[in-house]
């Protein structure tokens, strides 16, 4: 899961790497998205309500998630998690 707001890039990378060494059949990635009104919620949009959602352009300014952080993970989950993996593809 990627989004929490005390990850920074180092720490994605990292996981990625692992994920990438376990070779899995599967990969899905989620985005944090804490219910409106929660701590939580206020520290990852500073407000209490979301400015944008995962589907969102702002995805990297609000979640602070480097693009070839997100590059890195949807492109894993493309090739290996998604039944249109031949279809689909991610751009940032």
């Amino acid at each position: 899961m990627l989004g929490h707001p005390d990850h920074k890039t180092e720490d994605y990378l990292e996981e990625y790497k692992y994920f990438e060494d376990l070779n899995a059949n599967k990969y899905t990635v989620s985005i944090l998205n804490p219910l409106p009104h929660t701590k939580l919620n206020h520290e990852i949009h500073n407000s209490a309500f979301p400015i944008a959602s995962h589907l969102s352009a702002n995805i990297t300014k609000n979640w602070k998630i480097a693009p070839e952080v997100l590059e890195k993970f949807y492109t894993l989950e493309t090739i290996k998690g998604r039944e249109d993996g031949g279809i689909r593809e991610f751009t940032v």
